[in-house]
């Protein structure tokens, strides 16, 4: 493997971990104070559904911007750019989807603590 292609799976595992990081500061803001409406099952699906919208909205921008940053630059690689200025529309494609491994590390972690069971 050569050292580009492994910068480059780099950046995409640093692209999804910062979409995940994402999710979850969501999903925290979100359920601030009220984890026992979480626990108890007592929350309205839209608003976990609109969690994870504004996550991928604020990760969207967070990318753009990235991806604009990255255009002007002159000593990024060529290569890396093609990279990177697909992530804002890989987080429209992802945005859904992403709850899914999200939910799943809210969950362990509440299980962990011992307040879900």
């Amino acid at each position: 493997m050569t050292k580009t292609e492994k910068n480059k799976i780099i950046i995409i595992v640093l692209y999804f971990l910062s979409f995940l990081i994402f999710d979850l500061v969501s999903v925290g803001i979100m359920f601030d104070g009220n984890l026992s409406k979480m626990i108890g099952g007592n929350y309205n699906f839209f608003e976990l559904l609109a969690s994870f919208a504004n996550a991928g909205v604020y990760h969207f921008i967070f990318v753009s911007f990235i991806a604009i940053c990255t255009k002007f630059n002159k000593k990024i690689n060529i290569e890396y750019k093609n990279i990177i200025r697909w992530f804002p529309l890989c987080t429209f494609i992802f945005a859904l989807p992403m709850c899914i491994p999200t939910a799943f590390i809210v969950r362990s972690f509440l299980y962990i603590f011992g307040l879900y069971k």
